[in-house]
């Protein structure tokens, strides 16, 4: 039997198709699950490869969803608690992404909140100890070394908080600067400016 040929309208005409039908870019995953006709191959013989047959249909082509999903389950924002009870998300996009696009939801909170990707030497403490409360109230950046004595039960907890040198701030922390999360943006919010070379300048309290 002679195979089918296909010309570049007709594979393009193929994809336009499935987004009317499915409201969404197939990714090539996709298109081989639903055993859609033509395959991927005649794109790949006459575009030179998926993503570039989709780009030719006027098409921006989508990241498929990572393999780890819960079977039976939907899933759709790519939402998984993993054993420690962290609550991850499949944003590879995001700066805070780890290699398999997933991101530490507390981590990408306080990134965001912040207004830059945390250093090595930060971490994000949950306050009420519970891992996948992630409100941004229940969150607190903290040194490494400091959220490491607070977390483990061999090294001590009474670690000593001060009150932030913030302006008229009343709240304690643990942070190595002395700044709750709310200053602590503020004053990274100037460095950027420049208005201030450094996050402590001018803040300390007499």
């Amino acid at each position: 039997m002679i195979p089918k040929r296909y010309t570049k309208d007709i594979l393009i005409s193929a994809l336009h198709d499935w987004h009317k039908k499915y409201g969404q870019v197939p990714t090539k995953r996709e298109w081989k699950k639903a055993g859609s006709k033509p395959s991927e191959m005649p794109y790949i013989q006459n575009f030179g490869s998926w993503k570039k047959g989709l780009l030719a249909a006027g098409f921006e082509p989508r990241k498929p969803p990572p393999h780890g999903r819960k079977k039976g389950g939907k899933n759709k924002n790519h939402k998984r608690v993993i054993s420690q009870g962290y609550v991850h998300l499949f944003k590879p996009d995001h700066p805070e992404a780890m290699k398999n696009g997933y991101v530490r939801e507390h981590r990408m909170i306080m990134a965001d909140h912040i207004g830059r990707k945390l250093l090595p030497n930060e971490d994000v403490h949950h306050i009420n100890g519970i891992r996948n409360d992630n409100r941004l109230e229940n969150l607190e950046l903290l040194d490494k070394g400091v959220h490491t004595s607070i977390t483990h039960k061999h090294l001590p907890k009474n670690i000593k908080k001060e009150a932030c040198i913030g302006e008229g701030c009343e709240l304690m922390t643990a942070s190595k600067y002395r700044l709750c999360t709310t200053h602590y943006k503020a004053r990274w919010f100037l460095v950027k400016k420049k208005r201030i070379s450094h996050l402590l300048e001018g803040a300390e309290r007499e």
